[in-house]
């Protein structure tokens, strides 16, 4: 999973798995990344 959706105190936030998404190419441009969590496990 590349790219995931949580709910936070009525908020909601993006979550990146950004190892997973390099090693498939996806690119992110740098104003979603800002806004999400960043994901390495």
């Amino acid at each position: 999973m590349i790219l995931g959706f949580e709910l936070v105190e009525a908020r909601p936030r993006i979550l990146v798995h950004l190892k997973q998404a390099r090693a498939q190419n996806v690119v992110f441009l740098s104003g979603l990344l800002t806004h999400s969590l960043i994901v390495e496990r």
